[in-house]
C-alpha cells in the first residue's frame, strides 16, 4: 500500500469503521481488486486511488489529457474490472487473503470512486459514466472534505445515489471550483437536488461561505458526542473480528447488532450518544438504570448501565427482557437493539448487546412481554419525552435576521403546535413554491393560512407512515397518532416526492381538518378521509378578478385579472404581466354560456394558471384574446379552417375546435368553436379545452403535449 492508498483508507476506515472498510482486497487468483473496498450490505464502494504528477513541460493541453488518461480513465478501468469480478460472484479476499462477506447480489448496490491525485489544481475534476457505470472522481481536497462532512455509511451513499440521479437527469454540470461545491448544493438543499435543471452552473467558492456560517460550526461542535457511538462499534467490532467475545446468545448477533448501530447516520448518532452520556453520567454508581429512545431511524435502543461487578449473564438476561418489552411498546418498529455495560472504571469495562427484529408481532408475543413487564417491572413508570434536535442548531440572530412571523390569520396556539411537533416540515413547506402558490389560490377561496399548514403537515405525516398508501384509514390514524407521540423529527425524516402537493388534495385535507373539529375530535393531525360532512367544511366564493362589459358594438367581453401576491406586506394587488381577454358576439346565446362559466373558472383558478405557465422556460406572457364562436357562425367566417378542424369529422359533436397561436408580433390569440352540448358539459372539461390553448400559445408546448398535461393539471384541481 503506498502513501495515498493509506491515506484514502485511512480516511474510509474513519468514516466506514474497521469492520467495513478493507485496504488492497484481492482477487481469488491473488491479483489486486482495488485500493480500498467498502462492503456494507446492500452497498458496495469502490475506490480506484492514483497519483500521477501533472506534466509540467508539455503543452496545457496535452498535459490536461496525459493527465486525466492516466489519473482518472486508468481508475475508472480499475474499477470497472473490480466490478466485473463482483457480478460474476467470486470469492473476494483481504489483503491477508481472509474472505470478505459479501452481499446477496439481488439487490446489491455499486458505488464507483475515483481518487486522483497529483493534478496541482491545474485540471478540472470530471465525474461521470466512463462506459460501464457512473464514476465519482475527487481530487485529494474533495475527498477530504466530503469524507469528513458525511462520515458515516448511510450519510455517503445517500450523497453518492443522490449524484448519480442527478446525472441521469441534466445534461450538464459546470463546477468553478472543486467536487465540494456540489456537496454544499445537496447540504443546502435539505440533502437532495434541485428538480427540474437541465444544465447545473455553480459558481463562487460555496465551501468557502459554507464553512465560515456559524451554524455549520456550531453543528460540528455538537457532533464531537457522536462519536461515543462510533467508539462503542469500533470496540465491540474488534472483539468480533479478534474472536473475542465472551457471551453471544445467538450466533452473529454482535455483528446484527453493529450493522443496525453503523447504518445511524451521523445526527442519529449525535441524538443517541446525548443520551447515552446522559445515562451514564447521571446514574450512582451503586445503581442500575435502563433508558429507552427511538432513533430518528425508527430503530428502538434500549440502554442498560449496572453496577460494577454484576453477573454477566443475569445483566444479559435483564437487557434480553427489556427489550422485549420495548417492542411490545412499539410495536411498529420491527428492530430492538439493547446495549448494557457497567459503570466506568480505568480498570476495564464490558458490553452486552441484544438484537430483536420482529416483521409480525403475535398476539401470543405481545401477552408475553406485558406479563414480563408488570411481574418485572420494566418501563412501567417510564416518562416519555419527545426531544428536538437540529442537525445545525439556530445562532442568536440580530434583528435583520430574526424569523418571519407567521402570517397574521394564523391561529397562533396552532401554529405553536405545528412549529413544535414538525419545525424542519414547517421549513420545507415554506420553501415549496408549489404549496405557495397552492396556499395563494386557497386563500382567494377565503381559506386561512394555517389551515394550509396544517393541511401539509397532515398529508407530509400520512406519507411518513404510509408511502405506499395501503392502509386503511383506522390504521392510518392509529399510526399516525403513534408518529405524532413518539418520534423526532430530524433532517431525514421523509418528505413526498414532487408533485404530492395538488390543489384538489390539499383543499381536500383542510376540509377533513374542519370536519374533525365540527365533530369535536381533539386530534390536530388527521390523515385524509372520505365521507366528511362537506357543506359545512367547504368555502365557496365567487372570484373578483372577472370583469364582465358589453361593449358598443354589441360585443360580450370578459376580462381575466392574475393576482400578484406580496408576502410581506400580506396585499394582492393586480399583476401587470398579463391577463385574459375572453368574448363573443352578443347575439350568441350558446357561445355566451360556455364565456361566462370559462372566465368564472379562469378567474378562479387564476393562482395555479399563473404558477403553471411560469414553470415554463418558453413562456410568453403577453394579453391573451380568446374569442368564441358558435360552430355555424364559425363555419361560416372560416369555411377553410373549420374543415381542416374537423379532420374527417361530419361535425364538431362533443369535443370543440381549438386553435391558438401567436400573430406576426408574437401576441397570443385563441379561437373556439362550440356548440350547445359543449357549452353544457362539466366545468373542469370546459377548463381543459382552455388550458389546452394556454399551454400551447402562451406556455408555448407542442399541442399534442399541451393537451396531455392539461389534463393532468385540472386533475389537481377539483
Amino acid at each position: 500500500m503506498n502513501r495515498t492508498e493509506q491515506i484514502t483508507y485511512e480516511l474510509c476506515k474513519k468514516s466506514f469503521l474497521s469492520f467495513w472498510s478493507h485496504a488492497n482486497p484481492l482477487r481469488a487468483d491473488g491479483k489486486e481488486l482495488c485500493d480500498v473496498f467498502v462492503v456494507f450490505d446492500p452497498h458496495i464502494v469502490i475506490f480506484s486511488v492514483k497519483e500521477i504528477q501533472y506534466p509540467r513541460n508539455a503543452k496545457e493541453s496535452v498535459a490536461l489529457r496525459r493527465w486525466e488518461r492516466r489519473a482518472v480513465e486508468r481508475s475508472a478501468k480499475q474499477i470497472y474490472k473490480a466490478q466485473k469480478w463482483i457480478a460474476l460472484n467470486r470469492v473476494i479476499l483481504t489483503s491477508d487473503k481472509k474472505p470478505i462477506p459479501m452481499p446477496d447480489a439481488k439487490g446489491l448496490r455499486i458505488h464507483r470512486v475515483a481518487v486522483a491525485l497529483g493534478s496541482e489544481g491545474k485540471a478540472p475534476i470530471g465525474s461521470g459514466d466512463f462506459g460501464k457505470g457512473y464514476v465519482h472522481v475527487h481530487d485529494e481536497v474533495s475527498i477530504h472534505r466530503t469524507l469528513r462532512e458525511l462520515d458515516t455509511i448511510t450519510d455517503f451513499v445517500d450523497y453518492l445515489t443522490a449524484v448519480e440521479s442527478l446525472s441521469k437527469r441534466i445534461t450538464r454540470a459546470i463546477l468553478d471550483r472543486g467536487q465540494e461545491d456540489l456537496l454544499v448544493l445537496y447540504l443546502e438543499n435539505i440533502r437532495s437536488f434541485p428538480d427540474k435543471v437541465d444544465i447545473l452552473v455553480i459558481q463562487g467558492d460555496m465551501w468557502k461561505e459554507f464553512e465560515n456560517r456559524p451554524e455549520v460550526k456550531k453543528r460540528r461542535e455538537e457532533d464531537r458526542i457522536s462519536y461515543l457511538w462510533d467508539f462503542i462499534i469500533e470496540e465491540l467490532s474488534g472483539y468480533t473480528r479478534d474472536g473475542e467475545l465472551e457471551y453471544e446468545s445467538k450466533p452473529g448477533e454482535t455483528e446484527l447488532v453493529l450493522r443496525t448501530m453503523a447504518k445511524e447516520n451521523r445526527f442519529s448518532r449525535r441524538v443517541l450518544s446525548q443520551q447515552l452520556d446522559d445515562i451514564l453520567r447521571t446514574t450512582p454508581k451503586t445503581h442500575r438504570r435502563a433508558k429507552l429512545l427511538q432513533s430518528p431511524s425508527g430503530v428502538i435502543y434500549v440502554l442498560l448501565v449496572s453496577e460494577k461487578g454484576r453477573d454477566r449473564e443475569d445483566r444479559r438476561r435483564e437487557l434480553e427482557y427489556r427489550c422485549y418489552v420495548a417492542k411490545n411498546m412499539f410495536p411498529s418498529s420491527p428492530t430492538v437493539v439493547g446495549l448494557a455495560t457497567e459503570h466506568y472504571d480505568p480498570t476495564g469495562h464490558s458490553f452486552d448487546v441484544c438484537y430483536l427484529r420482529f416483521e409480525e408481532w403475535t398476539k401470543e408475543q405481545q401477552e408475553w412481554a406485558r406479563e414480563a413487564q408488570e411481574k418485572l417491572g420494566f418501563f412501567t413508570k417510564a416518562r416519555q419525552d419527545l426531544l428536538h434536535v437540529e442537525e445545525y442548531p439556530a445562532i442568536e440572530k440580530t434583528d435583520s435576521t430574526e424569523p418571519k412571523a407567521p402570517p397574521k390569520d394564523i391561529g397562533v396556539e396552532k401554529f405553536r403546535i405545528l412549529q413544535g411537533k414538525f419545525p424542519l416540515t414547517l421549513e420545507h413547506l415554506s420553501q415549496s413554491e408549489e404549496l405557495d402558490a397552492i396556499g395563494h389560490q386557497l386563500a382567494l377561496e377565503g381559506y386561512k393560512g394555517w389551515e394550509v399548514l396544517e393541511a401539509g403537515c397532515n398529508i407530509v405525516l400520512s406519507y411518513r407512515v404510509d408511502p405506499g398508501g395501503n392502509k386503511t384509514l383506522a390504521e392510518l390514524a392509529d399510526r399516525i397518532a403513534e408518529y405524532v407521540k413518539n418520534y423526532v423529527e430530524s433532517a431525514y425524516s421523509p418528505f413526498p416526492p414532487a408533485g404530492c402537493f395538488t390543489l384538489k388534495r390539499v383543499r381536500g385535507q383542510v376540509h377533513v381538518d374542519r370536519a374533525t373539529r365540527l365533530l369535536g375530535s381533539k386530534e390536530l393531525f388527521q390523515p385524509m378521509a372520505e365521507n366528511v360532512p362537506v357543506k359545512e367544511v367547504e368555502e365557496r366564493r365567487d372570484p373578483q378578478n372577472c370583469l364582465y362589459a358589453r361593449t358598443k358594438d354589441n360585443y360580450d367581453l370578459w376580462m381575466v385579472l392574475f393576482p400578484k401576491f406580496h408576502n410581506q406586506t400580506e396585499r394582492i394587488s393586480t399583476s401587470e404581466e398579463w391577463r385574459i381577454r375572453i368574448g363573443c358576439d352578443s347575439t350568441d346565446s350558446v357561445s355566451f354560456v360556455l364565456c361566462d362559466g370559462l372566465a368564472r373558472d379562469l378567474a378562479k383558478y387564476a393562482t395555479m394558471i399563473d404558477f403553471w405557465i411560469s414553470r415554463l422556460k418558453s413562456a410568453r406572457k403577453e394579453e391573451l384574446n380568446i374569442v368564441v364562436y358558435d360552430e355555424k357562425l364559425f363555419e361560416k367566417l372560416f369555411p377553410s379552417s373549420y374543415l381542416e378542424s374537423l379532420q374527417g369529422r361530419q361535425e364538431i359533436d362533443g369535443t370543440p375546435i381549438v386553435m391558438s397561436w401567436l400573430d406576426s408580433q408574437g401576441k397570443p390569440h385563441m379561437k373556439l368553436a362550440v356548440n350547445e352540448t359543449i357549452a353544457q358539459q362539466p366545468r373542469m372539461r370546459r377548463l381543459f379545452y382552455a388550458m389546452c390553448g394556454i399551454l400551447d400559445c402562451v406556455g408555448g408546448m407542442p399541442k399534442p403535449e399541451a393537451a396531455k398535461k392539461s389534463a393532468e393539471l385540472v386533475e389537481t384541481l377539483e
